[in-house]
């Protein structure tokens, strides 16, 4: 893990400039800086070898290899779907990627992390708040995430756009919001979700919120209690979704990763205790999170589908960084900001090096690549 923290700080390096040109009002300089905190984990992306991210063998590297055979973008997109059930948009990406540079895999990494990473990055400057902390929300993505994207690379991007487009959701600019969902969705259909958002946010306008919310995470906890029901009745009844998710509702007994489970569910009662020394764009992202945990508890009984919970998890980029409030130690005061961050380090230390999970860990450049 040692080069991905080193690629870490050095971005986080980038984005800190970046914040300080943007409060001096230096454009220039502060779109330099920004593109380059977004280009240095895109090349380390780009550079990786083939077996650096569990899924990168087997979807990354199969759709390119897939368009290659392919006279047109419609005969690609159908043979990709058929075969992977791949959506379109990602498909595009592939095969305009072979056309303009050939075959040379590394760029098309290195062009899915630059997208993901670019969406995420404009998410954090959107929901920055009056103290422009985007740099601090942006290096809690990379230490919680960013290895997570060179494994469940369609979903980070999908998850990555919707992030981007919650901005949509507190200005009430429902089409923007649609037409973004639908972006994400041709990347991993699973963003569908992620249109609940714009209705449950205007139903927390007004009075009784308070309620509201309660109601909305007791109807949550509800649905996941019969969580099988409801998506036999979408699949074999109403024929919503296709036949391809009985996965989710038979494929197991579940598969949940314990040591992030425990991970959420501290954080959550940490955020729950500091809620009123948060200072966030909008207090609903806060209840996006335990929607998010809810739905992640799917992992108990059912394999996978619990990822549907990281179109709300990931909000933790915007609420952590944005908890103000000092620490007394050894006589001194200390940021809170500053031990979340170590804290991180250490976890991100765990889950990937440790446990290897996303299998992104060791990381190597192939010797091949141009």
């Amino acid at each position: 893990m040692i080069i991905y923290f080193i690629v870490f700080i050095l971005s986080f390096g980038m984005a800190l400039f970046a914040e300080k040109f943007y409060i001096s009002k230096n454009k220039t300089l502060f779109i330099f800086f920004s593109f380059m905190a977004i280009l240095i984990p895109s090349i380390m992306a780009g550079m990786r070898g083939i077996n650096v991210g569990t899924d990168t063998k087997y979807y990354i590297s199969n759709v390119f290899s897939l368009v290659q055979n392919c006279n047109s973008l419609l005969e690609a997109i159908k043979l990709i779907y058929l075969n992977l059930n791949i959506e379109p948009l990602y498909t595009f990406i592939n095969y305009s990627c072979f056309k303009i540079f050939g075959n040379n895999i590394h760029t098309l990494y290195f062009l899915l992390e630059f997208i993901m990473l670019f969406f995420i990055y404009m998410a954090c400057i959107d929901n920055k708040n009056d103290k422009n902390k985007f740099s601090l929300m942006y290096l809690v993505f990379l230490l919680l995430f960013f290895n997570k994207s060179l494994n469940n690379c369609r979903q980070s991007i999908a998850i990555a756009i919707s992030l981007y487009s919650l901005k949509f959701v507190i200005n009430k600019k429902f089409f923007k919001y649609i037409l973004f969902c639908l972006m994400a969705m041709c990347f991993h259909v699973s963003a569908a979700i992620t249109i609940v958002i714009y209705p449950l946010f205007n139903y927390l306008n007004g009075k009784n919120k308070n309620f509201k919310k309660n109601l909305i995470l007791l109807v949550s906890i509800i649905c996941l209690c019969f969580y099988q029901e409801i998506l036999l009745f979408l699949i074999n009844d109403l024929g919503i979704l296709d036949q391809k998710y009985l996965f989710y509702v038979v494929g197991g007994s579940g598969n949940i990763l314990m040591l992030e489970f425990v991970f959420m569910l501290l954080i959550g009662l940490f955020l729950v205790f500091n809620r009123k020394r948060l200072k966030i764009k909008n207090e609903n992202y806060l209840m996006l999170y335990f929607i998010g945990f809810i739905i992640y508890c799917i992992g108990f009984f059912s394999n996978y589908a619990w990822r549907l919970g990281y179109f709300f998890y990931y909000t933790i980029i915007f609420l952590l960084p944005n908890i103000e409030c000092k620490l007394v130690l050894n006589s001194k005061k200390i940021s809170i900001n500053v031990i979340i961050i170590i804290l991180l380090f250490m976890y991100s230390y765990k889950y990937y090096d440790i446990n290897l999970f996303d299998e992104t860990v060791p990381y190597y450049i192939e010797k091949n690549q141009l």
